[in-house]
């Protein structure tokens, strides 16, 4: 292979690379149009950059509290059936050294929602059980357990106040977690918080937004009352 074949060879594959590089670039930009449309539409609004301050925000999502570069992406941010809502892509990352002790960064992508309530309240977290934590709370008795047994056997349910939690998992609440089984919620101050493990898709927010919302819609009016308030905790943040 001659000097001119090679050039021309390297000229191709640098002419290729930047013709998939931009043609990324543009297919980037349309989804960001995309996105900003549809915030545009219901008046809400739509920052696609890295956003270090929502995720230092919702930090008190136990899982969102992990890793290094933590930050938010593709954040929209609106009222949804007449509630503060938010929705974003979440990312962060971890660390592992090999035995050679040579190391390896990994990205982590979740998508996160939430919307607001009326009022603080303690933490709480409902999240799909399975065998391991099943073998952990044989020991530590670190669940809460439910009359359901088949609830109990769905979920992992954890709050410091065990009253609180038998308020929220009502009759109504279980039968609608047993629907969509699977699902995570986490309940603290005056957010309630579902996640999930992959990067936020547009078509996905308005359904979850709209779970979190029939969510609320199942919690027991009197823990709204005023004589309830002490319910209430320090460590919630609200807006």
């Amino acid at each position: 292979m001659n000097g001119l074949v090679v050039v021309l060879l390297v000229v191709l594959a640098i002419a290729a690379a930047a013709g998939i590089g931009y043609w990324l670039w543009k297919r980037e930009l349309a989804r960001r149009d995309v996105w900003a449309g549809w915030a545009a539409d219901r008046g809400w609004t739509y920052d696609h950059g890295k956003n270090y301050g929502i995720a230092d925000y919702f930090g008190f999502v136990n899982k969102l509290n992990r890793g290094d570069d933590r930050y938010g992406e593709d954040v929209l941010r609106g009222v949804w059936r007449d509630r503060e809502a938010v929705a974003f892509t979440y990312h962060y990352e971890t660390e592992s050294t090999d035995s050679d002790g040579d190391r390896t960064t990994q990205d982590h992508w979740m998508w996160v929602a939430a919307i607001q309530l009326e009022q603080a309240f303690p933490e709480l977290r409902i999240s799909p059980e399975h065998m391991g934590k099943r073998f952990l709370h044989a020991f530590t008795g670190s669940d809460i357990d439910f009359e359901s047994v088949e609830f109990s056997r769905a979920y992992e349910v954890k709050s410091a106040n065990k009253k609180f939690a038998y308020d929220f998992c009502n009759t109504a609440m279980i039968e609608f977690l047993m629907a969509n089984t699977g699902s995570v919620l986490e309940l603290e101050g005056g957010w309630l918080v579902t996640y999930g493990d992959r990067k936020l898709k547009l078509e996905a927010v308005e359904p979850t937004l709209d779970f979190l919302t029939h969510t609320r819609a199942l919690m027991p009016g009197y823990l709204f009352h005023p004589e309830h308030s002490s319910l209430s905790t320090e460590s919630g943040r609200q807006q």
